[in-house]
């Protein structure tokens, strides 16, 4: 199983204080956001990682190195980070991938049990989710009588209750941890 972390936003809604950062170097705790992710993934013996690094990506690159507690990290440079989104991050990692992956993002933090159970939960494809933040910047996910995805994203024209508004994991199989 590979990791992909998408690092290579601005953060252009932080404060002015920590907006010379990386989001994933914003640090709770006393530890940078990445960390804690490349833990979660250490504890459940994922060892590859390859990160798409954009704004001041020398700062990431310089804090774990190509290798970070037995982790290999690949890094992957979007020079257009300013003008695009996670999904063109992700998009030019697709060649480097030759494996199952677990995809993550730089400034969410995860804890390792939810990737246990997210990796444990028994789909090939699945998503975790959590309930609102409240941040103002929830996606949406629309399932079918299946629990199957059939759309997802920040704004929907018309919610219905077919919409789970992140408030529930997708599968059944995660439920169990909230």
């Amino acid at each position: 199983m590979q990791a992909v972390i998408l690092a290579a936003g601005i953060g252009a809604r932080l404060n002015s204080e920590i907006d010379s950062l990386p989001k994933g170097l914003i640090e709770i705790g006393g530890k940078p956001l990445l960390e804690y992710s490349i833990e979660a993934l250490i504890h459940n013996d994922i060892r590859d990682v390859i990160m798409v690094v954009g704004f001041q990506h020398e700062k990431i690159r310089n804090r774990f190195g190509s290798r970070y507690r037995g982790l290999k990290i690949e890094y992957v440079l979007n020079e257009k980070y300013a003008d695009s989104g996670s999904m063109c991050s992700f998009a030019m990692v697709q060649d480097l991938i030759e494996e199952d992956i677990i995809l993550l993002e730089s400034d969410l933090l995860y804890e390792p049990r939810a990737i246990s159970i997210l990796l444990n939960a028994g789909y090939r494809n699945c998503i975790l989710v959590t309930t609102l933040s409240g941040s103002g910047d929830e996606v949406y996910i629309c399932t079918n009588e299946k629990q199957e995805i059939t759309a997802l994203g920040k704004k929907f024209p018309l919610i219905t209750s077919d919409v789970l508004s992140v408030s529930w994991p997708v599968f059944p199989g995660l439920r169990a941890i909230f």
